[in-house]
């Protein structure tokens, strides 16, 4: 029961980042269509230095894929701008049909995450996504 309730959380914590992020993602990047930042979260660890991220971007067309993430290291504080490089829409600008597409990347870091404290530094001021803050009615 407990692994069920911890996967429904898992799912909701995807789903409201999913929600939250839409608003701010669009079709292409900058200018040129360069890759860009997007805002992410920890799916999980997957070993003492590793992460799995999650992000959900909108494209146009697929293929889109995440490059190596902007890391920087600041004392036990971690800056991690994670990128995607969008497809380049054809036609009239905003003449595209949105989709969403999720994307994972897993990051190896220099120190153990114990050790580490994470921030997504795609948001301004950068959010801190590990270690994740406890839920509200677990406080």
């Amino acid at each position: 029961m407990a692994s069920r309730i911890g996967s429904v959380k898992g799912a909701l914590a995807v789903a409201v980042f999913v929600a939250t992020t839409l608003a701010g993602v669009g079709c292409g990047g900058g200018d040129d269509g360069s890759e860009r930042a997007v805002e992410w979260v920890v799916e999980r660890a997957i070993g003492p230095k590793s992460v799995r991220l999650v992000a959900t971007v909108e494209v146009c067309v697929e293929p889109v894929q995440l490059e190596q993430p902007i890391i920087e290291y600041l004392g036990d504080r971690v800056y991690l701008e994670l990128r995607h490089t969008p497809e380049e829409s054809e036609g009239e600008p905003g003449g595209c049909f949105l989709g969403l597409l999720t994307l994972h990347k897993a990051v190896t870091f220099e120190r153990n995450l114990d050790e580490l404290i994470l921030f997504d530094a795609s948001t301004d001021p950068p959010e801190q996504r590990w270690p994740r803050p406890p839920w509200p009615h677990e406080e």
